[in-house]
């Protein structure tokens, strides 16, 4: 409470009237107003409740607004609110760490909209002493509902989490995009990254291929039913003509 009475230009307390009131525009970008707050982590915890019942909002991004671990946990878990829509999660430049990775584990898991995340520039292991988080993040990679794109360039991973991440997207088949830039990411776990990719990618593109040829396939099909329907009518309509003149 303190932090939203403190907003001396009431923008936070604007965009937690309009994300309560389920009519924020589909595009929030509030990293700035966050980190503008009195309490940067106060003022993320109270999005994240607010944002619990809020079904307007499809991309947010919160990139440097200086949320701490607990607040990112806070925002992730409501991405899995039974109405959330989110699409697109950016929490690049925060403290994003072990606890949060705990939460996007369960939100990738169970979130069949949540197609692009990105943590960049979060130190998710913590120099390497907390891995077990980001390890129970890569396994659920492989159970994914929705993700397709995945930012974790400058995330502190170090050889045995590369080795992990790229175990873990094995499974994968939705995932197109994973930067991983600017880690210790062994080159040979990189070869498997990408592999596992551009296997994704092919089926993504043979599955666009099928959906296309189907597409033409039902639309040559209801042209020649559209046909047929008016042969049908017109041969109707001459019969009707000849038993009325005879």
């Amino acid at each position: 409470m303190q932090t939203i009475v403190a907003d001396a230009d009431e923008q936070l307390c604007a965009w937690l009237k309009l994300v309560a009131r389920d009519g924020t525009p589909r595009d929030a970008c509030l990293g700035a107003i966050l980190k503008g707050a009195l309490r940067c982590a106060a003022a993320g915890r109270a999005l994240a409740k607010a944002l619990w019942a809020n079904a307007s909002v499809t991309s947010l991004d919160l990139c440097r607004a200086d949320l701490d671990d607990a607040t990112a946990a806070y925002v992730a878990r409501a991405t899995r609110a039974p109405g959330s829509r989110i699409v697109k999660l950016e929490l690049d430049g925060n403290d994003v760490g072990p606890r949060a990775c705990a939460e996007l584990a369960e939100v990738l898991v169970s979130n069949g909209t949540l197609t692009s995340l990105s943590l960049e520039g979060n130190d998710l292991t913590r120099g390497g002493k907390l891995e077990k988080p980001f390890d129970g993040l890569c396994a659920a990679l492989g159970k994914a509902k929705a993700l397709t794109q995945l930012n974790l360039w400058r995330c502190g991973l170090s050889e045995a989490a590369g080795k992990t991440l790229a175990e873990g997207l094995r499974s994968n088949e939705l995932l197109i995009l994973v930067e991983t830039g600017g880690n210790d990411v062994l080159a040979e776990d990189q070869r498997d990254v990408d592999a596992t990719l551009r296997r994704n990618r092919d089926a993504l593109d043979d599955r666009s291929t099928t959906a296309k040829a189907e597409a033409r396939r039902r639309r040559t099909e209801a042209k020649e039913r559209a046909v047929e329907e008016a042969r049908r009518e017109k041969a109707a309509e001459v019969d009707a003509w000849i038993e009325q003149r005879r």
